[in-house]
């Protein structure tokens, strides 16, 4: 884990040793159940596949980071959930229609032949995103993270998250 004064995230892999270079190949999903319980009115929340654990993918597009995943913004309980695909400073996203709040939802998002689809209780939501997938070079690693620009406690709770890759022939 990576904390600092005003927030948290926790990764599985690293730059040396990544899941997986991006972007990521046909049939990959991406899952987590999660939930805001305590929202700060300026927390920052995201999950998913990103390039970097120790920056989050900002609404204003300033940090470089690359991945596939989900954000809540600022705004207190007015937030959705936001599907993200973003390739350094350049996004596209998806409102997938849901309040980031203290209901638990699972997030999903899954790849095929270079376009995203995202899935809030395992309904498709929203158009389908072809641009600005990370480009190859990218090491991509499960990440999740709460950040508050204000004294105000911000949480996340995770019931899981996980990514599942294709295995080839299981016959």
């Amino acid at each position: 884990a990576d904390t600092n004064d005003t927030g948290s995230a926790y990764h599985i892999g690293t730059f040396l040793n990544p899941l997986m270079n991006g972007p990521p190949v046909d049939n990959t999903w991406c899952v987590a159940k999660l939930s805001l319980p305590l929202l700060a009115v300026n927390g920052h929340h995201w999950a998913g596949l990103w390039s970097h654990h120790n920056r989050e993918p900002d609404i204003g597009t300033s940090n470089v980071i690359s991945g596939i995943g989900w954000r809540a913004a600022p705004g207190g309980s007015a937030a959705n959930w936001f599907g993200v695909v973003r390739n350094d400073t350049t996004e596209s996203t998806v409102d997938l229609g849901v309040a980031a709040d203290t209901t638990v939802r699972e997030l999903a998002w899954s790849i095929q032949s270079s376009r995203v689809q995202f899935y809030v209780n395992g309904a498709a939501v929203g158009s389908v995103v072809t641009a600005n997938l990370p480009d190859a070079g990218y090491a991509l690693n499960l990440v999740w993270g709460v950040r508050t620009t204000d004294t105000n406690a911000t949480t996340m709770d995770i019931d899981y998250i996980g990514l599942f890759l294709p295995t080839g022939n299981r016959w």
